[in-house]
């Protein structure tokens, strides 16, 4: 399988890294409540001869989007990204990847399809006969991704979800939109005095999912973030519950969020605050 420079966090059960650390190099993460982010480009231990870099764009857990190719990865190292959580969002130059994947569940249709683009002089450079054929590119493409039965449905969905975006403007309007939505959490967050507290350095904060806690005398208050969850659910806003790993408040803001709903909520929180104050 060759060397793999890939950038996780440090939730690496949620990764796999332990199962393939003879061919998975562990780069960098955080797993501090207070000070989440990337390390310093500097500070990266790189393989000398990897077969290719991997990293997620937008890592959902704590709330962290990278936005563009680290500069520390060479000119020659094929680029692997997995940008299923902000696929999308934002443009992006798709020559300077080598593969990029994203499953449809969060901003581009419903859970059972993944997209996949792929440079065409890679496809059918692997010649590892380790690699079930239904995971073969090649095999995917030379039967025009229907090598097995296609979730048909799910594919419909992307196709309207797609259609949606272009009458929206394309991906300068959604981007503009995505802004729109998440720096009305951000702002709420930086305006509550402390009551509301997100944990991740700016340069990284995502736009799609916002991690916040609650918290009173500088420690989280998980009885008010249960209370809040709670009456969010009372005005029909649901799975605001944050990541078993790290507990707390997450807001997703994907595509199918509209502002006026990102308005919605931003309302209630300062609401919630005053009446929690």
């Amino acid at each position: 399988f060759g060397k793999v420079n890939w950038v996780v966090p440090k939730e690496s059960k949620y990764q796999g890294n332990d199962s393939g650390e003879k061919r998975m190099f562990f780069l960098a993460g955080h797993n501090n409540l207070y000070l989440a982010g990337v390390p310093t480009e500097a500070s990266w231990k790189l393989s000398a001869d990897p077969s290719y870099f991997y990293y997620c764009a937008n890592e959902t857990i704590h709330g962290i989007e990278v936005d563009d190719i680290p500069a520390v990865v060479p000119k020659d190292v094929p680029i692997v990204c997995d940008m299923s959580s902000n696929f999308l969002t934002r443009p992006f130059d798709i020559t300077k990847f080598s593969v990029v994947f994203a499953s449809a569940q969060k901003n581009f249709g419903i859970s059972g399809v993944v997209l996949v683009i792929i440079r065409k002089d890679l496809v059918g450079k692997n010649t590892n006969k380790s690699i079930p054929l239904i995971l073969d590119y090649k095999i995917q493409i030379d039967n025009g991704s229907m090598y097995n039965t296609p979730p048909t449905f799910a594919i419909y969905i992307a196709s309207k979800m797609f259609a949606w975006i272009k009458q929206q403007g394309g991906l300068k309007a959604i981007n503009e939109r995505s802004d729109e939505k998440s720096s009305l959490v951000y702002q709420t967050i930086e305006q509550s005095n402390g009551f509301y507290v997100n944990f991740v350095e700016k340069k990284y904060r995502s736009r799609t999912n916002i991690p916040f806690r609650i918290v009173t005398s500088g420690v989280p208050d998980e009885k008010l973030e249960t209370l809040f969850i709670k009456e969010a659910i009372q005005s029909n806003m649901i799975e605001l519950k944050g990541h078993r790993a790290v507990g707390g408040i997450r807001v997703s803001l994907y595509n199918g969020i509209s502002v006026e709903e990102a308005k919605k909520l931003v309302n209630f929180m300062s609401t919630f605050q005053t009446n929690n104050s």
